[in-house]
């Protein structure tokens, strides 16, 4: 059975133009302020431990001013779902699909995550690195032979 899990952040991360033009220190800052959000909205949530996941951003901003996608690339975010142990990795061999839609919402500016498995055969990898690795047939890597056991990563 497929498991799904929303995590609401009264968070809007800023656009990358905006990152990009500021110091360090800020963006340092900017990116302890997305994790401080991002932490406490998600403790406690569904662990997708071992498994490969789709995670779709909504934006809900305050206006309805003009909103670029590729600005809003949730790099923070993930980062904070690695973190705090929601998903294993931010990389293509966890999340297989990543999206981000732009709302209005003039009262409660804020950013729905919603991390939905992937019921997928290719669940697993050998540390040989491969991606992915596993001959349905055998249950060995397709690459160095090795047995390996379903959805565990090395």
């Amino acid at each position: 059975m497929k498991q799904k899990v929303t995590i609401m952040l009264d968070y809007i991360q800023p656009s990358l133009n905006k990152l990009l033009r500021s110091h360090y220190r800020e963006l340092m800052r900017e990116r302890d302020r997305a994790f401080e959000y991002a932490m406490v909205s998600m403790r406690g949530k569904l662990k997708f431990t071992g498994k490969k996941v789709k995670i779709s951003y909504t934006l809900y901003f305050k206006d309805r001013a003009k909103h670029d996608y590729s600005n809003y690339g949730q790099k923070m975010l993930d980062d904070a779902l690695v973190k705090e142990g929601i998903i294993d990795d931010d990389s293509d061999r966890v999340v297989v699909e990543e999206t981000v839609k732009i709302r209005y919402d003039p009262k409660n500016p804020h950013t729905l995550i919603e991390i939905e498995e992937v019921n997928d055969k290719s669940n697993e990898y050998c540390q040989c690195g491969g991606s992915p690795c596993i001959s349905r047939n055998t249950n060995k890597c397709v690459y160095c032979k090795k047995p390996i056991k379903p959805g565990v990563y090395y």
